[in-house]
């Protein structure tokens, strides 16, 4: 067997789980494919410009001025129908996971099952005017202000002090789990911290205790030095293929310096942020046309004892270029049939090309 054939495992010490990885399995036949259901047209679509009474009112606009086109955004204190000429729209999801002002029904549960009344937002970034779920199709100032979206809307939820949890996340293509085909993100503030970002939490601090350093930042450094995973780097940020992805094509962008917040960084980095996010998914969809990702930033939980030198905020790009399955559901670990080595050369090289 070729070494680049070879199964290994590989650990991740931020999430302590194992990956698999089996690159003899990216040439494996594949005889179905997920079905797009994504055809809702413009003249239906809630979320084109004209269709804004079918969405609550707007609680955020951001706007493109000017012949430079620079990103201005407007945080609203009441809900207002938005004018027509808005580049990116935020509002409160019409079919909300959770409710800040929910009235629960408590209950006893079977023990040792344990019950909890999860309060707090569920909001909707539409981040482009076109209706396409394409992010060549929208323009990059878009890209920015849906950044600058995700910075203002995290800050004001945690200003709520039960807000235990903030989650900014984008599902792009059916296979990440989008149900429509406008391109949009959501936001999900709960009063409530999940079990596996508690533990992943109390080892990142531990790291910290025993090292006196954040793990990431450790990580970084040893990626940075070692280079073969890295696919984009500068002064300020970076861009990897980590060691062990779970998923194959999976990338990392972070702050090379420490920062626990992302919603606490200046505007003029969160736009830098937003413009190697693009490049990197443009990337992405050259290597695999119109593939289906799912983008997920990881921010310091707030009003939490988490101490904030152990935490380094993360924003993951998650191709979805393979099944969760069978296996991943047994052992909560993955099989990923390409190595971070290779996926890193890839977007290296593709982003080469679009700089020339």
């Amino acid at each position: 067997m070729k070494i680049d054939e070879a199964c290994e495992s590989r650990y991740d010490p931020v999430d302590d789980n194992w990956t698999l990885f089996a690159p003899n399995r990216i040439t494996r036949p594949i005889e179905l494919d997920i079905a797009s259901d994504l055809k809702k047209t413009e003249a239906s679509c809630p979320f084109c410009p004209g269709q804004e009474s079918q969405t609550p009112p707007a609680i955020w606009l951001g706007k493109a001025i000017g012949k430079q086109q620079d990103p201005v955004r407007v945080q609203l204190t009441q809900q207002v129908e938005p004018e027509l000429d808005w580049s990116v729209r935020a509002f409160p999801n019409r079919f909300p996971v959770v409710q800040h002002d929910a009235i629960t029904s408590p209950h006893h549960p079977p023990l040792p099952s344990k019950y909890l009344a999860t309060t707090g937002g569920h909001e909707v970034i539409v981040d482009t005017r076109t209706h396409t779920d394409q992010i060549s199709e929208t323009s990059a100032v878009e890209t920015q202000l849906m950044f600058l979206a995700m910075k203002d809307r995290i800050n004001t939820w945690k200003q709520f002090h039960e807000i235990r949890n903030i989650v900014a996340f984008k599902n792009s293509g059916a296979a990440a789990g989008a149900s429509l085909k406008h391109s949009h993100c959501q936001l999900i503030a709960t009063n409530h911290l999940p079990s596996r970002l508690q533990r992943n939490q109390a080892r990142l601090e531990a790291y910290r205790e025993k090292r006196g350093r954040c793990i990431h930042c450790d990580l970084i450094g040893e990626e940075t030095k070692e280079g073969k995973r890295i696919v984009a780097i500068d002064e300020d940020l970076i861009a990897y293929c980590p060691y062990a992805s779970p998923l194959p094509m999976l990338a990392r962008i972070t702050t090379r310096q420490h920062h626990a917040a992302f919603e606490e960084l200046s505007d003029s980095l969160v736009l830098k942020i937003a413009s190697l996010t693009r490049d990197v998914i443009l990337g992405l969809q050259k290597i695999h046309v119109n593939a289906s990702y799912n983008l997920v930033l990881s921010t310091v939980p707030p009003n939490s004892s988490c101490n904030s030198e152990a935490f380094h905020w993360t924003l993951d790009i998650c191709p979805r270029l393979s099944r969760i399955a069978g296996y991943e559901i047994a052992t909560e670990s993955y099989i990923n049939p390409v190595m971070p080595e290779n996926a890193a050369l890839q977007y290296q090289e593709i982003l080469r090309e679009r700089n020339c």
